[in-house]
């Protein structure tokens, strides 16, 4: 099989798994090379370009049968005008949760270049493909990188590691590891080269991770293949993490910084049953993410073989429901815009207040229901919310909703208000944004019918629009402002 595979990543950081041997990999951090009649590698422009001149320069013997895409939000790799003739494989890497439009960016680019099958390295982002109307969607973290091969440690030493960024993407990151300074807790290691890194994790006997977001990241599949223990923040049930790894079992979890402590000290107590959960996690790393296991299950899915449930996200409740129909496509985008708001401030926040109002859709809160530290709170009376929405929130997993009296929402403070044109009028919500309780006040169906006294009076309230980010959003300015 002609497999031209199309990667952003630089390899010397993240080498990709090559899937065929014949593969031609291209990308920006590639130069050219043929090899016995054969392109190896080729070069492309950075960001987004005309890639019908290197398919011709292949030439005849070597045009693809399938064309495999790696991208993220970074847009560094987006070939244009593939031939629809070949099939082509969209593989969404981990960055959907930083930078601009992260999702947005790649839910049109899979849109765009009418790619028929999407695979996601992170679950919690499938549903959003789904719905837009791609119709194969597959979940497979960790599918296109290696691990490499590093020397076994004649010792693992009784330390916690720590391999990673530390820049302005990561500030929970860098909060949780000053706290852990603060205390005095001794970490070995840092932000070192990937090979560094993992010999680091092969000789110690805990590996501390921080996720960037709340998702489930390589360096989940690093420590574990290394041997060492995982010790990670835990995650919603939409990530999946918890369908591979068990909690106490095969990792061990953290929600803040004073979990993290007590668990560390706990450690240090019970090196031996550190030592087990290390290995049941190295067992499970093994069998499921070697190359032989991912490359299995890639062409299992691909060519519609027998293949693990979990990839098919057969048990993602979101991912169960139809695409949506064309006349609810702005809905669709604007929930997609709400959420990539929403997991901004989960990144950058440790936790966020999110209020919404009683007539604002389901849907809302369950896109945000995969946001670990995002606490929603429906402000509806228990009889409306036992009669329409319990059922749904349990069979849709969420599980970070809390309700309240309407009348309490003038009282409470947020991060986030979402409310609806009709319940504008509620005197709760009205006295809300009179006292300028949230940071951002989100309508949530500004975008079918904008009314320009609505905003006249919110700006006189001094609240700004933010109308290229989110339909219906307004931030409070702050008073000087």
């Amino acid at each position: 099989m002609n497999i031209l595979f199309f990667t952003h990543a630089e390899p010397k950081f993240l080498p990709p798994l090559i899937l065929d041997a014949d593969a031609c990999l291209c990308g920006p951090h590639y130069n050219p090379l043929r090899q016995q009649g054969r392109w190896k590698y080729l070069n492309t422009p950075r960001g987004t370009f005309d890639a019908s001149a290197l398919i011709s320069k292949l030439g005849p013997s070597q045009q693809p049968d399938l064309i495999l895409v790696h991208a993220d939000a970074t847009r560094a790799c987006l070939p244009q005008n593939l031939p629809p003739q070949v099939r082509k494989v969209l593989l969404v890497g981990g960055a959907t949760h930083i930078l601009k439009n992260p999702l947005q960016s790649m839910i049109s680019y899979a849109l765009e270049q009418e790619f028929e099958t999407v695979v996601v390295w992170n679950r919690h982002n499938a549903h959003f493909f789904r719905q837009f109307g791609i119709p194969n969607v597959f979940w497979m973290p960790g599918l296109i990188f290696q691990i490499p091969k590093v020397q076994a440690a004649r010792e693992r030493r009784n330390q916690l590691c720590f391999f990673g960024q530390l820049g302005d993407y990561h500030p929970r990151r860098n909060r949780i590891i000053k706290e852990l300074q603060r205390h005095k807790i001794p970490i070995v290691g840092g932000k070192l080269p990937r090979t560094q890194s993992l010999e680091l994790a092969a000789r110690s006997l805990v590996s501390l991770n921080i996720s960037l977001n709340g998702e489930l990241n390589l360096r989940v599949f690093e420590s574990t293949a290394m041997g060492a223990l995982l010790l990670t923040d835990r995650l919603t049930p939409h990530t999946g993490f918890d369908l591979l790894y068990q909690d106490g079992v095969s990792y061990l979890g953290y929600d803040d910084v004073e979990d993290l402590l007590q668990t560390i000290h706990e450690l240090s107590r019970n090196p031996d049953g550190a030592r087990q959960i290390a290995a049941n996690g190295n067992a499970i790393t093994t069998e499921h993410f070697s190359f032989e296991a991912r490359r299995k299950a890639f062409f299992a899915l691909l060519e519609n073989h027998e293949a693990p449930s979990i990839f098919r996200l057969e048990d993602e409740p979101r991912c169960q429901l139809p695409p949506a129909e064309s006349e609810y496509r702005d809905s669709l985008v604007f929930r997609l815009q709400l959420y990539e708001l929403l997991q901004e401030l989960h990144r950058t926040e440790e936790s966020v207040r999110v209020h919404l109002s009683q007539s604002v859709h389901p849907l809302i809160l369950s896109d945000a229901g995969d946001l670990k530290r995002l606490s929603q709170h429906l402000f509806i009376d228990p009889a409306s919310f036992e009669d329409h929405w319990k059922s749904a929130m349990q069979e849709l997993q969420v599980i970070n909703l809390h309700t309240a009296e309407p009348a309490a929402l003038s009282t409470t403070r947020s991060d986030v208000l979402i409310t609806s044109i009709e319940d504008l009028h509620l005197p709760a919500v009205r006295q809300a944004i009179e006292d300028r309780n949230q940071r951002f006040l989100v309508i949530s169906d500004w975008f079918t019918d904008p009314d320009a006294r609505v905003e006249r009076a919110l700006v006189e309230r001094a609240y700004i629009p933010h109308k290229e980010r989110v339909f219906g959003l307004f931030e409070a300015a702050s008073p000087d402002q």
